[in-house]
């Protein structure tokens, strides 16, 4: 699915993609964009298409829980638009914030396919260095020195989350 889903962006955006072809032929452009030229960019963007969907799921469910009478309580009040959104809504709505932001963490931070297929070598994220070593240099102890971080970057963004919110807000979400 991941590759399927990197493919795609490729047909569109790459070099000789759907984009540049139908700019080429219109006569915007004379020369092929170079805007999705394999890089960070294009791994931003590819990651990003792949994993939104769980914070957008985590965020509205956070937001769906919310009481309005409270932002409406609060603009009654006089309370501006930034104030609300400052004082009332991102507190309620700080569990689904944490809750998505760790289930898009966790998954991106060992995304293998996705980079390698759009970076195309220009860059090399932890998953790829870790099979990197292991396949090629036979560094055994280097791929679990990676994996070992990997984990325990894992653990502190865990405990970082924990210190913020509640694991009963959480699991409400």
């Amino acid at each position: 699915m991941y590759l399927v889903r990197a493919y795609s962006w490729l047909l569109m955006f790459g070099p000789n993609g759907v984009l540049n072809a139908t700019l080429l032929q219109l006569g915007v452009i004379s020369e092929p964009l170079a805007m999705f030229n394999f890089g960070v960019p294009a791994i931003i963007v590819g990651l990003t298409h792949a994993y939104f969907p769980y914070m957008l799921l985590s965020l509205y469910a956070s937001l769906d829980g919310i009481d309005f009478s409270l932002v409406e309580a609060a603009r009654d009040l006089g309370a501006s638009r930034p104030a609300v959104l400052k004082d009332i809504i991102l507190p309620l709505a700080l569990p689904g914030i944490i809750s998505g932001s760790l289930f898009v963490f966790v998954p991106a931070l060992g995304a293998f396919i996705t980079p390698r297929f759009l970076g195309q070598g220009k860059v090399l994220m932890i998953g790829q260095l870790i099979e990197e070593r292991i396949n090629s240099l036979y560094a055994i102890g280097y791929g679990s020195a990676g994996s070992m971080f990997i984990v325990v970057t894992i653990v502190v963004a865990f405990a970082l989350a924990f210190r913020y919110v509640d694991v009963d807000e959480l699991g409400g979400v």
